[in-house]
């Protein structure tokens, strides 16, 4: 007697045999996948976004700070223009100003006469933005200065002005800071 042992085949729908069985993902594993994968994405974003934003920032600045550069160019530029005006005033040869030039030629005067000294002070209480006036004879030497003071102006500066009374040009020396600041 022999026994023998049947087992049910259960076929699948198209009549063939089950495949070996695989792992399937459970719903729990698909979700994390997919969380993770919503998160790399969003965070991605999140930096491309930002980056963008601080280009943005970054150029708006730029862009402002180029404006006032070019603003504060012409300003200064104006300034000097102001300055050199003021000079080619006092250089002028009219009336007020010749004997004053004379004077400053002349070495053997020392002094600069009353007249032309409450002529500078009229200057100098026309324009503001002055706090004092030197004036300088050709060898560089302080022959007036408006309102009256002991200080000396820089060498640098006493330098420049002789110069500019021997070629009988208006000169500038620019936002010069002398060895007395």
């Amino acid at each position: 007697v022999s026994l023998l042992k049947v087992t049910p085949m259960i076929a699948g729908s198209n009549g063939a045999a089950p495949a070996a069985s695989s792992p399937t993902r459970t719903p729990a594993a698909l979700l994390v996948a997919l969380f993770l994968a919503v998160t790399f994405a969003a965070v991605g974003g999140a930096v491309l976004y930002y980056r963008g934003e601080a280009n943005e920032v970054f150029d708006d600045a730029r862009t402002q700070i180029e404006t006032i550069s070019q603003l504060k160019l012409r300003q200064l530029e104006s300034w000097r223009m102001e300055r050199l005006g003021d000079g080619e005033v006092l250089r002028a040869r009219n009336a007020s100003s010749q004997p004053l030039l004379d004077a400053l030629r002349d070495a053997a005067r020392p002094e600069v006469q009353p007249g032309q000294q409450q002529w500078l002070e009229a200057y100098l209480t026309a324009y503001h933005q002055y706090d004092r006036i030197f004036i300088v004879d050709a060898d560089g030497r302080l022959r007036l200065s408006m309102p009256n003071s002991n200080e000396m102006p820089a060498t640098a500066l006493l330098a420049a002005a002789a110069r500019a009374v021997r070629t009988d040009e208006v000169a500038l020396v620019d936002l010069y800071v002398d060895e007395h600041d």
